[in-house]
C-alpha cells in the first residue's frame, strides 16, 4: 500500500508539472478549425496625439484579456503601463483577410498621450501618419444564429486539480502517455467495429475527440476516424498535452438549455451551478466531467438521477487510479446534487448579430446552415457599444422615474451609431437592455413616424434646386401664418407646436426653432413630388400616395434608415449605406465576400454642408440645444410623432452619425418630448464617443462662401452694420446688395 500511495503521489505531481506549467498563452486556443464559427469587432488603431484614457486602451486590453505585469512584457497576453512607455505583447491574429504573429509594440508617452512608438525589433522611432499600430479585435460571439452562450474561457493554470482529473478518469485516463492516439482503446474499438460490420466504438482519445468538434463532419466513417486520428498526432506534436487539454476543456459540449448551446468547462460552471469554474468542488467538477458522454441525456437541471449515477461512476474511476485522496471522495459522494441555473449570454450585441444573420451572403449562410466555419470580421466597437446599451438603459429608468405613467408601460428604445466616411456601424442598440423580451430589433424592424427629423431633407431640396425654381437660401424668409390645404375632400391646417404665428421668418430660423407652417409652404413652393423624390434619394420611403404632411415627419421610418438618410450631411452631398460587416471568410483563410462601401449621390457638397451649418445652429440655439456638449460641434435635429408617441434625436459630430428613438411597443404616448428623452440618450453616448472614436471635422466646400445680410430686409450690407449678421450661401445665390433706393424694400417671402 505504501508503494502504491508513492506511486500515486508521484503520478500527482507529474500531471501538476506537466500541466500546470505556465507556458503563456495558448496558440492552440488561437488556431481555428473547420467548423468554429467567430464574429470579430474593430480591431483599435492609436494615433499620435491620441491620450490612452481617450482610447480606453486599458480597459481595452483587460476586456481582450490581456494580463497587466509590472517590466516589459515577454509573452503574448500581457502589457506593461509607464509614466513615458507602454508596452504590449500583441497576440496572433487575422486582421483584413491577413495573419500577423505576435509582436511587441512599444508607445512612448508624453502626459498621457501617444507621440511615438512601433513594432519593437530596436529602437523605438517617432510614429508618421502612414505608421499603422493596433490592437487585435475582440470576439463578439461564437455564434450568428445566437444558438451559442457566450464561451468563459478557462486556464489550465487557475483550475483546481480536480476539475481536469475528473475529465481525464472517465474521458481518457492515459492522456499523459499517449501521442494522441491510443492504441490499446482503438484495438479494442476496432474489434467492436469489424464484428459489427460498421463504427459501432470510437476508441477515440480527448485530442481525437477535439479534432472532432473543430475540423470533422458530423458522420461516422471508417475514412474520417483514420483523418481525425492522423490530424490528433499532428496537433499533439505540434502543441503539447498542456494545450491540447486547455483547448478541449474551453470547446467541450455541454448541450442545450433552452435552446442554446453551452461550450467549455467555465460557461458550463456558470449555466449549471453558477458558479466560476475556479470555485467548483470535487462533485460539481465529477457531475461536469460525467456529462460529456451524453450532455443532454445527463443535465443535472432535466435527469438528476441519471445524473449522479454518472458522476458518482465519474468519482469511483478517480478512486480506481488513486488520483485523489479517500477522504475526498467520501465527502463528493454524499454531496447532494443541487443544480444552480446562472444567467448565459449568446452575444454582446444581439440585434446586431441578427442583422448579421440575416445580411451576411449566400455562401457564407450556407455554411452556417451546416454547421460550417465562418470569421466575420465587423467595425462594430466594444467599448462604444458597452457605452450604448448603457446609456440606453439608464436614460429609460430615468423616463420611468420622471414620469410615473410609464413605470409599467413597454418602454424600448433603439441607438445606431454609424461611421459615415465608409457606412461602418460602430454600435447597435435594438432594445432595452432591461428587458429579456428584445427578440424584435427596433433599430432595423421599428417603423415609426420621426417627427421633425425629416425638416433638414425639405431644406436640402429648397437649397438645391427647390423643384426646377430658383434655390432658396438660409436666409430666404417664409411666411409663417395659418395655411389650408386641400386634400381631396378633407382639408388639413398644420400648426406649430406652440400653436401660435411667428410672422416672416428665414428658414434657418424656421429649421433652428422647428417651426411647421414655414416647411408647408416652402414644400409647396418647391413642389410636393420633388421633396417626395428628395426623401427617395436619401434613402426614406414614402406611402402611395403620398399626404402633405410627410414634409412634417407623418411617415414611417427606421432608425437605420435615417442614419443612412443622416449621413448626406457629413459626407457632405452623399448617402451612405450601412454597413453591419467589412469581410467574411473560412476558418482557413479562404474569402467567402467583402461588404464593400456603397454611397449615392444626393445634392451638392455645398448645399449639404449648409443644412449642417442650420443643423449646428439648432443645437446651439434651437430645439435641440439639450444635445449640446462642450467643446464638440454637434449638428442635430429632434422630432416627435403626433401625441409624443416617438421621440426621436438624429445627428451627428463630423464623421460620426447617431440616431437615437424612445417609445412604447405598445404606441401609447410617451408624454414628453425628444429633447428630454431620446435626447439626454444621444448626449451621453456621443460625448463618449467622441473620445474614443476621433472624429474628423467637416471641411467647408469650395461651393460655399459667407455674406453679411441685413436681418429685417434680408439684404446684403456691410459687416460693421448692427443689424448685419453673417449667413452662408452656395456662390452665385447671395442676395443683392442693400442700396438706399432698396433701403426700405425687402425680399418678398415665401407665401
Amino acid at each position: 500500500m505504501r508503494v502504491f500511495a508513492i506511486t500515486v503521489g508521484l503520478l500527482n505531481l507529474f500531471l501538476a508539472s506537466v500541466l500546470l506549467a505556465d507556458e503563456g498563452p495558448n496558440p492552440l486556443e488561437q488556431d481555428l478549425g473547420r467548423n468554429d464559427l467567430r464574429v470579430f469587432s474593430a480591431a483599435t488603431f492609436i494615433q499620435v496625439g491620441q491620450s490612452l484614457e481617450s482610447i480606453g486602451l486599458v480597459q481595452r486590453l483587460e476586456r481582450l484579456g490581456y494580463l497587466r505585469i509590472s517590466d516589459r512584457p515577454q509573452r503574448p497576453g500581457e502589457f506593461f503601463f509607464g509614466e513615458d512607455r507602454f508596452w504590449i505583447y500583441r497576440r496572433a491574429h487575422r486582421l483584413a483577410g491577413r495573419d500577423y504573429a505576435a509582436s511587441l509594440l512599444g508607445l512612448t508617452l508624453a502626459d498621457g498621450r501617444v507621440i511615438g512608438g512601433a513594432d519593437v525589433d530596436g529602437d523605438m522611432r517617432p510614429l508618421r501618419e502612414s505608421d499603422r499600430i493596433w490592437i487585435e479585435p475582440e470576439l463578439l460571439a461564437e455564434s450568428i444564429t445566437q444558438r451559442r452562450a457566450v464561451r468563459i474561457r478557462a486556464d489550465i493554470e487557475d483550475l483546481q486539480t480536480h476539475t481536469w482529473k475528473a475529465l481525464l478518469a472517465i474521458e481518457d485516463a492515459r492522456f499523459l502517455g499517449h501521442p494522441g492516439i491510443d492504441p490499446r482503446a482503438l484495438a479494442r474499438a476496432t474489434l467492436a467495429n469489424l464484428r459489427d460490420g460498421s463504427v459501432s466504438q470510437g476508441g477515440s482519445t480527448l485530442t481525437q475527440q477535439l479534432i472532432k468538434n473543430r475540423d470533422m463532419r458530423p458522420r461516422r466513417t471508417i475514412g474520417r476516424k483514420l483523418s481525425e486520428a492522423a490530424r490528433a498526432v499532428w496537433i499533439e506534436s505540434r502543441y503539447g498535452k498542456r494545450q491540447v487539454l486547455e483547448a478541449y476543456l474551453n470547446r467541450v459540449y455541454y448541450g442545450h438549455i433552452d435552446g442554446v448551446g453551452i461550450y467549455g468547462v467555465g460557461t458550463a460552471a456558470r449555466a449549471f451551478f453558477d458558479r466560476e469554474v475556479e470555485d467548483l468542488d470535487l462533485a460539481q467538477s465529477a457531475t461536469l466531467a460525467g456529462m460529456v458522454q451524453a450532455p443532454n441525456r445527463l443535465s443535472p437541471l432535466r435527469h438528476p438521477e441519471a445524473t449522479r449515477s454518472r458522476r458518482d461512476r465519474v468519482l469511483d474511476r478517480l478512486e480506481e487510479l488513486g488520483w485523489m485522496p479517500t477522504d475526498d471522495l467520501a465527502i463528493a459522494r454524499a454531496a447532494p446534487l443541487v443544480p444552480s441555473p446562472g444567467k448565459l449570454t449568446t452575444t454582446r450585441a444581439p440585434a446586431f448579430l441578427s442583422w448579421l444573420a440575416e445580411s451576411i451572403p449566400d455562401r457564407a449562410r450556407e455554411r452556417v446552415d451546416r454547421d460550417r466555419g465562418i470569421v466575420v470580421e465587423t467595425r462594430l466597437d466594444p467599448l462604444l457599444q458597452q457605452h450604448a446599451e448603457h446609456v440606453v438603459g439608464a436614460g429609460l429608468r430615468d423616463l420611468r422615474r420622471r414620469r410615473p405613467a410609464l413605470r409599467d408601460a413597454p418602454l424600448s428604445a433603439a441607438l445606431v451609431a454609424m461611421d459615415a466616411r465608409d457606412g461602418a456601424v460602430l454600435a447597435y442598440v435594438g432594445g432595452s437592455p432591461d428587458r429579456s423580451d428584445n427578440r424584435f430589433d427596433r433599430v432595423r424592424q421599428a417603423r415609426r413616424q420621426p417627427g421633425s427629423t425629416v425638416k433638414p431633407f425639405v431644406a436640402l431640396h429648397a437649397l438645391e434646386s427647390c423643384g426646377g425654381r430658383r434655390p432658396l437660401t438660409a436666409a430666404t424668409t417664409v411666411l409663417d401664418g395659418s395655411v389650408t390645404l386641400k386634400i381631396d375632400d378633407d382639408a388639413w391646417t398644420p400648426e406649430n407646436f406652440d400653436r401660435r404665428d411667428h410672422g416672416p421668418v428665414t428658414l434657418r430660423s424656421a429649421l433652428v426653432q422647428s417651426l411647421n407652417v414655414p416647411w408647408v409652404r416652402i414644400a409647396r413652393h418647391c413642389g410636393w413630388e420633388k421633396n417626395a423624390h428628395m426623401f427617395a434619394r436619401v434613402g426614406l420611403s414614402l406611402p402611395d400616395p403620398t399626404p402633405p404632411s410627410f414634409v412634417l415627419g407623418a411617415v414611417e421610418v427606421s432608425p437605420l434608415e435615417l442614419v443612412s438618410a443622416y449621413s448626406v450631411f457629413s459626407t457632405p452631398g452623399r448617402r451612405v449605406v450601412p454597413r453591419g460587416w467589412q469581410r467574411i471568410e473560412q476558418p482557413d483563410g479562404s474569402p467567402l465576400g467583402v461588404n464593400p462601401t456603397r454611397s449615392h449621390a444626393v445634392s451638392s457638397k455645398a448645399s449639404a454642408w449648409i443644412v449642417r451649418d442650420l443643423l449646428l445652429n439648432a443645437v446651439r440655439e434651437g430645439t435641440a440645444r439639450s444635445a449640446q456638449i462642450e467643446n464638440i460641434d454637434v449638428a442635430a435635429k429632434t422630432g416627435s410623432s403626433s401625441g409624443l408617441r416617438d421621440a426621436w434625436l438624429a445627428g451627428s459630430s463630423g464623421h460620426l452619425v447617431v440616431v437615437v428613438w424612445v417609445g412604447r411597443d405598445d404606441s401609447g404616448p410617451l408624454g414628453s418630448t425628444a429633447s428630454r428623452t431620446a435626447a439626454p440618450i444621444w448626449k451621453a453616448f456621443v460625448e463618449h464617443a467622441t473620445r474614443l472614436e476621433a472624429t474628423e471635422p467637416i471641411s467647408q466646400p469650395r461651393g460655399v462662401v459667407a455674406a453679411s445680410i441685413d436681418r429685417r430686409t434680408g439684404l446684403r450690407v456691410d459687416p460693421s452694420r448692427s443689424s448685419a449678421r453673417q449667413e452662408w450661401f452656395r456662390r452665385g445665390s447671395e442676395p443683392p446688395k442693400q442700396r438706399f433706393w432698396r433701403r426700405s424694400q425687402s425680399q418678398t417671402p415665401i407665401r
